[in-house]
């Protein structure tokens, strides 16, 4: 009887491990310690596992779906459907169409000494304008500043329709007298026209090269149009040349 018994508990702890503790459930693998990194190939288990929810962070919860990604079922549907941009409202502005525009052109005609202001004739700009005429202060200094001077000014000129016209610097000139090099100078077409101002007169009965005739550079003249509302739209440059002495010719003998 006693060996019948011994018999019994060693086939009991054989069938225990071969299948697993019947009371604990617990698999025979679940005793060893399993090291996945040194496994080769996929890990495969027979029967069917169900996976644990991953819990959320309570911050994040109730976040939805993040930025940068895609709900695949809203695009889905938005692609059925044509996608409207909403944009804020632009301000219209109306331009010529491109077979009626013209390119801004221009030529200039001065005729030594240059005590006469140079006729400038212009084409491609429509409506009202004046032009005013810069160049250096300094024209023989080694260091210019940008055309930082005011040598002539016009009255209102209409361009109507984009047609050419000429004007010059009836309302103020002063010659421009260049002395041993060529000196450039340009007329700034400006729309709207710009109006007289106290300041502007008291500039006209400056001397030429006078600090009251001073502009300080186009860049900051053109500021300050803007500032007033009015805008250089385009300039005419041109260079003008000293007077080359001709050598006198020599009788012969």
């Amino acid at each position: 009887m006693t060996k019948l018994i011994l018999y019994i508990c060693h086939v009991l702890w054989i069938m225990s491990y071969i299948k697993g503790d019947p009371v604990t459930g617990k698999l025979p693998s679940d005793r060893l310690r399993y090291d996945r990194s040194k496994a080769i190939g996929p890990l495969s288990r027979s029967g069917t596992v169900e996976r644990v929810p991953r819990k959320l962070d309570k911050s994040v919860k109730d976040t939805g779906i993040p930025n940068n990604h895609v709900d695949l079922g809203k695009q889905s549907q938005e692609t059925n459907e044509p996608k409207v941009q909403k944009t804020k409202p632009l301000i219209q502005v109306t331009r010529p169409d491109a077979k009626d525009s013209i390119i801004p052109q221009c030529k200039v005609k001065m005729i030594y000494p240059y005590d006469k202001s140079p006729t400038i004739e212009v084409k491609g700009i429509k409506g009202l304008f004046n032009s005013i005429l810069v160049g250096y202060n300094k024209p023989d200094s080694t260091i210019r500043e940008n055309k930082g001077g005011l040598f002539g000014w016009s009255t209102t000129v209409d361009g109507d329709s984009g047609i050419k016209v000429a004007f010059t610097f009836n309302l103020n000139y002063i010659p421009v007298t260049p002395i041993s090099q060529p000196t450039s100078y340009c007329a700034l077409i400006i729309q709207p026209p710009y109006e007289i101002t106290s300041k502007v007169i008291q500039a006209f009965k400056s001397p030429p090269r006078d600090i009251r005739r001073s502009i300080k550079s186009i860049e900051s003249f053109e500021q300050f149009l803007k500032d007033q509302g009015n805008h250089v739209i385009t300039s005419c440059c041109f260079v003008v040349h000293p007077k080359v002495p001709v050598p006198e010719k020599t009788p012969r003998a």
